[in-house]
């Protein structure tokens, strides 16, 4: 085969791997962020260039692979420097655009009915820690009215060996109290800026930009929520 044809069709080949913007000479996403001027673009920049999500899935063949690995784990003599016990088989793993989540019966530990979820990102990078996201995980495989609670422990029990993430869901009532007791939603930096003005709030330190949200993606919160938050204030206006 002549060398120029050769040389064609792996360009061919390439530019059939790029996306349509990619193909037009606009910048990668890496590239955008090389160029950023603060940390709030580069944060802008990852929240546009990731994956839209996608409804939490099961997935057995994962679930079947992770069992294979920890059985052998489990089967050595040394199977974790950090831990006395051997690693627990998890009851169902889920996947989807953008994680992983190993889900455990973690009932034995308060004499309650809870799930512990484990959770990852698909890149496996300290960025699976977004709580709209864990929020969600928790509302797609274990109900959007359950309550969880994520744990930052004493030091003498500290677990930090991966960019793993871990909530733990109460099946039942959530036996502590603790939050507040209506919700409170605003699911745009305009709506944000609209509040402060109507009720002239003052930040300090904030400077013009004082009030700051971030735009809730589309499905995060379903309209019944914000009609029954604006059923509850119309109720309290009336009164």
């Amino acid at each position: 085969m002549p060398r120029n044809e050769a040389r064609n069709r792996r360009l061919r080949y390439l530019r059939s791997k790029t996306s349509k913007g990619n193909r037009m000479g606009k910048p990668k996403p890496k590239e955008k962020i090389l160029h950023a001027s603060n940390l709030d673009e580069v944060i802008d920049i990852y929240l546009k260039y990731r994956p839209a999500w996608t409804t939490l899935e099961r997935d057995e063949n994962a679930l079947k692979m992770h069992i294979e690995n920890v059985t052998k784990m489990n089967e050595t003599s040394d199977v974790s420097p950090l831990s006395q016990d051997a690693l627990k088989i998890p009851e169902a793993m889920y996947v989807n655009s953008r994680y992983v989540v190993q889900v455990y019966d973690a009932s034995e530990q308060l004499g309650i009915p809870m799930k512990h979820l484990s959770i990852r990102n698909n890149e496996n990078n300290h960025m699976a820690h977004d709580w709209r996201d864990l929020q969600r995980i928790k509302n797609e495989i274990c109900g959007e009215e359950k309550e969880a609670i994520e744990l930052y422990p004493a030091m003498s029990r500290l677990v930090d060996t991966s960019n793993q993430f871990h909530l733990w869901v109460f099946m039942e009532d959530n036996p502590m109290k603790i939050g507040w007791k209506n919700s409170a939603i605003l699911q745009s930096q305009q709506e944000a800026e609209h509040v402060a003005a109507a009720n002239d709030l003052i930040v300090p330190h904030g400077g013009k930009k004082s009030v700051r949200q971030r735009d809730m993606e589309e499905g995060f919160v379903k309209a019944k929520y914000i009609r029954m938050q604006q059923q509850r204030l119309q109720g309290e206006g009336d009164e």
